[in-house]
């Protein structure tokens, strides 16, 4: 498991979090995806989750861990799990690039208007998969970021980071 994996970037609504009640057995990490169950409980998401899917269904990304709430409240059940919901606004942030395989490829600006979907390893590892299946592509790079967080724009170059947002011509 990794923490942080994916994050709000920039938001026109401040990152503003919504909250559901947390499965007594999830086990999530701020940054990963979260979906809610068919019984109304958020767990961490499937390996490559369909975006607001009927449950089960991608609905944001986690903004605290699994494991503080229940330090803090003693246990996981009947819970409130606050996330960033997937809207059309917030930008994310991610390291984690993928190509159809849980390795990681290098960013590039020839990356940039490229759909992608979620994607999580083996490893338990979360990020963004350039060559993810047709049903589950439901955000576009926008920019991909140099290790001094400049944006290499379309002239060329490699990166570390990519800044994704949701689409609105979601697969059905």
């Amino acid at each position: 498991m990794a923490a942080r994996d994916i994050m709000p970037f920039i938001s026109n609504q401040n990152s503003h979090r919504q909250d559901g009640l947390a499965d007594a057995a999830a086990t999530f990490l701020v940054g990963e995806p979260v979906q809610i169950e068919a019984d109304g409980q958020i767990i961490e998401a499937a390996t490559q989750p369909i975006i607001d899917g009927d449950p089960p269904g991608a609905v944001g990304i986690a903004a605290v861990s699994a494991a503080s709430i229940t330090v803090v409240q003693g246990t996981l059940t009947n819970q409130h799990v606050p996330y960033y919901p997937f809207d059309y606004e917030t930008e994310w942030v991610s390291r984690n690039l993928f190509s159809g395989s849980d390795t990681l490829v290098v960013p590039l600006a020839t990356h940039v208007g490229d759909a992608v979907s979620l994607r999580r390893t083996a490893g338990d590892v979360w990020g963004f998969d350039i060559a993810g299946a047709a049903t589950t592509e439901s955000f576009v790079i926008l920019r991909v970021l140099n290790t001094d967080g400049r944006d290499l724009g379309r002239s060329g170059g490699t990166g570390v980071t990519v800044i994704a947002k949701r689409t609105r011509f979601d697969a059905v």
